[in-house]
């Protein structure tokens, strides 16, 4: 990152023990409902000429990654996701929903993006869905 200096074995390790712990927490939510419901980024579309917002909510952003950090609990787990539009905010500015589903249930995930697409049917969802047929 960004002025860091590189990471001991130690906290290496202590790192990958919070992953570890992060992945059993979540696994063991997801034994309990069939997906984890996200939003896509903290927060809707900004500036283009901005590199990237340095501050959401108050929580100053100290790398260009940290300020859409949501999007990559899927993939320290190791699980499915699918990103969905969700609509527009107050100022006509379109947000996600990310669904992250079980590991290996990739279709299950898809079930429950058709789900999606049957409440929001003014939303077009990706051709993938397709695949699951009707």
């Amino acid at each position: 990152m960004e002025g860091r200096a590189p990471i001991s074995a130690a906290q290496f390790i202590a790192a990958s023990a919070r992953r570890s712990d992060l992945y059993e927490s979540i696994r063991g939510l997801l034994a309990d409902v069939d997906v984890i419901a996200l939003p896509t980024a903290q927060l809707f579309p900004f500036d283009a000429e901005l590199t990237w917002p340095r501050e959401v909510a108050g929580r100053t952003m100290d790398t260009y990654h940290r300020w859409m950090e949501v999007s990559i609990l899927a993939t320290l787990i190791n699980a499915p996701a699918i990103a969905l539009p969700a609509g527009l905010g107050a100022a006509g500015l379109p947000i996600g929903v990310q669904l992250i589903g079980r590991n290996h249930d990739e279709r299950g995930l898809l079930s429950a993006a058709r789900t999606w697409q049957d409440v929001q049917p003014a939303v077009p969802l990706p051709a993938l869905l397709e695949y699951l047929g009707d």
